[in-house]
């Protein structure tokens, strides 16, 4: 399986950029991505751009800030896929992958994912740690939100380039070692560490441990588009593909400066699912078995 086996590819077209006034905001952003694409383009092989995913932004979360249009305010909105379709290092990898032959691509992605999981799970018993007074704080250690964006970055690239077997396996490993995690930390014996799990199991969205559902709706539908296989019409309506509503996001070349140019393909990529938490766990319990039917 290629990338673009099955996906539907626009044509890339490049905009120029804008001439003018220009508002502050826009041109901060515009400066922090040039950095963004210098740093880039410092990963010279998969990698240098693998351990780069966990590197931070030039002390600067662009990539959370370019997520922000359209979600309510003083809210944290649950961006999670659409920061790893914007991160230009998963693109980088993504090229570096596209190049070797479709078995090994996926064993390295799948390697990937299991190194930045247990990164992640090791900053958190870190975190734990320091709560029980075991370990002092240092900054310089790589935080939380740093390695919960490469754990999700990898999976993306997991989700383009393995079997959907593997990809779930995945998705199951990444439930079940954070869920395994949270119920350690309610059992301590250290107030602190219970008051930080329950905090973690009680905001889900916020807490950088546990994957979100839609980043799960969005992940089964690319697998679906990526692997060509069929969905049931009442399943699309109930994610949101018929009527077509939803607006689909470019997974652009690292590289790319102006919006419409260099794009790789576009994916779905729904930004707003306020169905209950029981709704939305049986359509991603549908989309799963749908997933696996095939």
């Amino acid at each position: 399986m290629t990338l673009f086996g099955n996906a539907v590819i626009f044509g890339a077209r490049k905009k120029q950029p804008q001439t003018g006034s220009t508002l502050s905001g826009q041109v901060i952003i515009g400066t922090r991505e040039e950095a963004f694409i210098n740093q880039t383009s410092n990963y010279k092989d998969f990698d240098s751009v693998a351990k780069g995913l966990s590197d931070p932004i030039f002390k600067y979360d662009v990539l959370f800030i370019m997520t922000l249009e359209g979600s309510p305010p003083m809210r944290i909105p649950e961006n999670q896929f659409k920061i790893s379709l914007k991160d230009r290092r998963v693109a980088r990898a993504c090229q570096f992958l596209e190049k070797m032959r479709p078995e090994i691509a996926s064993k390295k992605a799948l390697k990937l994912f299991d190194d930045k999981l247990n990164k992640m799970l090791s900053y958190w018993e870190y975190r734990f740690d320091v709560l029980r007074g075991k370990k002092a704080f240092d900054r310089k250690i790589s935080n939380t939100r740093l390695n919960y964006r490469a754990v999700s970055g990898a999976l993306l690239l997991c989700g383009l380039f393995c079997e959907v077997d593997d990809v779930l396996k995945k998705i199951d490993k990444w439930s079940e070692l954070s869920e395994k995690f949270i119920q350690t930390g309610l059992k301590d014996s250290n107030p602190k560490v219970k008051k930080m799990a329950n905090w973690i199991a009680r905001n889900p969205i916020q807490s950088p441990l546990l994957l979100q559902r839609q980043y799960l709706l969005n992940l089964y539908v690319l697998l679906h588009e990526i692997n060509d296989i069929k969905m049931e019409d009442s399943l699309k309506k109930k994610v949101g593909l018929i009527p077509n509503t939803t607006r689909r996001t470019p997974f652009y070349e690292w590289d790319h400066k102006y919006e419409g140019e260099k794009i790789m393909l576009m994916v779905y990529c729904r930004t707003s699912w306020t169905d209950p938490d029981n709704e939305r766990d049986l359509i991603l319990s549908e989309l799963r078995k749908s997933l696996i039917d095939h």
